[in-house]
């Protein structure tokens, strides 16, 4: 195993980019990692699975997903490694793709919390939707394109994973977290 410097260490991108399988690569390889907060806070509360698609409850989705997410991040360890499946940010890309404004307390939580880096997947050639992935292929592009922005606007410099085998992805992402 290599040596990975501690930290949170975000894995983001649009839906079908492979997050997720490369999040559970590296818990198979003994990291630390913490799964996704949009797909944890829809399966609490599918009641707004429609409405998002929709856009009517889209701010309120992202205040549950907002809060998901800060409990899960404040009990990580200050001392450790973690790989995140998407951060904070990315909220404000989602609402961005959906022509909505982001919620003040996203926006302040994506300014106030840090990342130690920031790893957005390339598409991988095959999409498809799920339950909780409801985006138009269009969308999930124009979405990659914003999640890259926020990203870099909020003064990170995001790391293109390019598409390759998951294994390949787990080995570019350790190179650039390696002591």
């Amino acid at each position: 195993m290599s040596t990975i410097k501690p930290g949170k260490y975000v894995i983001t991108g649009a839906p079908c980019t492979g997050k997720t399988t490369v999040i559970n690569e590296l818990s198979k390889q003994g990291y630390k990692t913490m799964g996704e907060s949009s797909r944890a806070a829809l399966e609490r509360h599918p009641q707004l699975r429609a409405s998002v698609a929709s856009n009517d409850d889209v701010v309120k989705l992202q205040r549950i997903i907002l809060d998901t997410q800060i409990k899960s991040e404040a009990e990580l360890g200050g001392d450790e490694t973690v790989f995140l499946d998407g951060g904070i940010p990315s909220g404000i890309a989602f609402c961005r793709v959906k022509r909505i404004e982001p919620p003040d307390e996203l926006i302040y939580a994506s300014r106030k919390i840090k990342y130690d880096a920031v790893f957005v997947m390339d598409r991988l050639p095959l999409y498809e939707t799920d339950e909780s992935r409801q985006q138009t292929e269009s969308q999930s592009v124009k979405l990659q394109e914003l999640i890259f922005e926020v990203y870099s606007e909020l003064g990170y410099s995001p790391i293109k994973v390019p598409a390759m085998s998951p294994q390949e992805r787990v080995e570019f992402i350790k190179k650039f977290c390696s002591v």
